[in-house]
């Protein structure tokens, strides 16, 4: 019985994991992020692009955001108030909503993010904004 009862709970887990996403359920598009283009855009110049305040996505790891160019490369780094620091290179691609920038290494979810035009850092994925980092410098 245990066995029945396993199966049935992970086949239920594996429909509801597809609900609400619009490209598997109905053959449409996902929801529109603004991006115009994959065209990759080369940094302009080397430093701080922008730095902003975190204190939604993780609510026992508040951090500091700064995307910055070096070397010829984009980083998004985390700053977290601890101390430590998480770093992953990223690219600028176009974008209607502002300057975009997406991981090297793609994420299952599409992480991306998203320089507004008040300067505030969107962080986004595949869904839509999911919190809004307000900037500090």
């Amino acid at each position: 019985m245990r066995i029945l009862l396993t199966t049935w709970v992970a086949l239920a887990l594996l429909i509801l994991s597809g609900c609400g996403d619009e490209s598997a359920t109905s053959g449409g598009q996902p929801p529109n992020d603004g991006e115009q283009s994959s065209q990759v855009i080369a940094p302009s110049k080397e430093g701080v692009i922008g730095k902003w305040r975190d204190n939604v996505t993780n609510p026992i790891f508040h951090s500091n955001v700064t995307i910055l160019a070096k070397d010829g490369k984009l980083y998004y780094v985390n700053e977290y108030d601890d101390g430590s620091e998480k770093r992953m290179e990223v690219v600028e691609k176009k974008s209607d909503l502002g300057r975009r920038f997406d991981p090297v290494i793609p994420s299952r979810l599409e992480d991306h993010w998203v320089i507004d035009e008040n300067g505030d850092l969107l962080m986004r994925d595949k869904h839509g904004t999911a919190a809004v980092a307000k900037k500090i410098e």
